[in-house]
């Protein structure tokens, strides 16, 4: 993966000549920050999933007569990887003699995730002002399950222009470099000339910033 924009850069270098240089690392580049994009997008709606279903477990238990640091406990050894490290680590916390509010707090800031924050924050409410603690997890474990159906849905209504935005990106690219393989001189003498190279890298400025503003728009779409 991290030898992505060398081996574009390599390969456009071949067919383009030295603007190719350019051209080839700024596609590896996105192709790399694409991959971990949605590896991040991927860990992320797993850790959401993971989360809702802890909290119905530590729903359950203090239902069954356990507290709610006995069902935390109980959450964490049920939890699956990458869920289950990050609650043993506040179990661990929570054996050091560490408050509760405090090792939730940090599990807050080591997950990054707003359900999470949303976690915290209603069970340190409910500390302050009591209440029916099950049927508060409840609800939160179904305001996590809506959230993560919502970000799959706006994801597929994206797709489209997603995808519009990769081709767009991408189709100029190709077209020069199938010109270059097959064109012979011609093309050759336009973009190795100073002129040429620079209204190559001109054309190349203004498909990655048309790309980067449709990408971003996206993704402020998917985020609300």
């Amino acid at each position: 993966m991290a030898g992505s924009p060398l081996v574009g850069a390599l390969v456009a270098h071949r067919l383009v000549g030295p603007i190719g240089l350019l051209a080839g690392s700024l596609v590896g580049l996105v192709v790399v920050r694409a991959r971990e994009t949605r590896a991040g997008r991927m860990r992320r709606d797993l850790l959401d999933r993971q989360l809702g279903e802890a909290v119905v477990t530590v729903a359950a238990a203090v239902r069954a007569g356990m507290s709610l640091r006995q069902a935390v406990v109980e959450a964490a050894e049920d939890a699956e990887p990458p869920l289950r490290g990050e609650l043993a680590s506040v179990v661990n916390r929570l054996e050091t003699g560490e408050p509760l509010d405090a090792a939730l707090s940090r599990l807050d800031r080591s997950l990054g995730l707003s359900d999470a924050a949303l976690l915290v924050n209603a069970l340190a409410v409910h500390r302050r002002t009591g209440g029916d603690l099950p049927a508060l997890l409840d609800e939160i474990a179904r305001v996590i399950r809506l959230r993560l159906e919502d970000r799959r849905a706006v994801r597929s209504l994206t797709a489209a222009a997603r995808s519009s935005g990769v081709v767009l990106a991408v189709l100029p690219i190709g077209f020069v470099a199938l010109l270059s393989g097959t064109g012979g001189d011609g093309l050759g003498a336009f973009y190795r000339t100073h002129a040429g190279a620079f209204l190559l890298a001109a054309a190349l400025s203004l498909q990655g910033l048309g790309f980067a503003w449709m990408r971003r728009i996206v993704q402020r779409i998917e985020e609300k």
